[in-house]
């Protein structure tokens, strides 16, 4: 019988190559080793999908990690979250909150780790900036301006205070994004521009 890869997007079947499990081989050393740089878990991993991609995707429940999309009538997405398991419940969790969404988008992502779901989470949030989110959950790359210390490396790159930060990032002399009340900037290009 034919198989076909379980990583979203990945066209491998079983006729083409060595299978792991419910996976190719590719994704399964991706997943497993994170190695693989051809494999489709490890695309998934390293890109966001365009808004008419996402809006455009039907409502697929599952119980694995996943970053989850509701959207408007209008085709605005206005929350985006995250769930380790049973995104349904979350799901219906928002729509007792009152947020008017009219239908749902999930992305899966079995072979991500806890950190590696909330960073994705945390980039779309920054991505679409959606109004029913308030913070960015705690992640790597975008970090709220309590959460940066001013080290040796920022003092390399004249970056002196919480203050000067907060200017450039307001001037656009550094990339940022406000989210509910709370700006947060991106850390990893902070590191690097320094």
């Amino acid at each position: 019988m034919l198989k076909k890869c379980i990583i979203d997007n990945c066209t491998n079947t079983s006729d083409q190559g060595k299978f792991i499990g419910e996976y190719c081989s590719p994704c399964h050393e991706y997943i497993t080793q994170k190695k693989g740089i051809y494999s489709q878990a490890y695309r998934n991993s390293n890109s966001l999908e365009p808004k008419e991609q996402i809006i455009g995707k039907s409502f697929h429940p599952c119980i694995c990690p996943s970053v989850y999309f509701l959207i408007s009538k209008d085709k605005e997405i206005i929350y985006v979250g995250s769930s380790w398991e049973k995104e349904q419940e979350r799901i219906q969790r928002h729509k007792r909150s009152g947020i008017p969404f009219e239908t749902i988008t999930i992305l899966k992502f079995p072979e991500f780790s806890p950190e590696e779901l909330l960073q994705k989470e945390a980039d779309y949030i920054a991505k679409f900036q959606p109004r029913y989110n308030k913070s960015i959950p705690k992640n790597e790359r975008w970090k709220s301006l309590s959460d940066i210390r001013v080290t040796p490396e920022l003092k390399k790159g004249i970056i002196y205070s919480i203050a000067g930060l907060k200017n450039m990032a307001e001037s656009g002399k550094i990339e940022s994004v406000k989210i509910g009340n709370t700006l947060y900037i991106n850390h990893e290009k902070l590191l690097k521009e320094s």
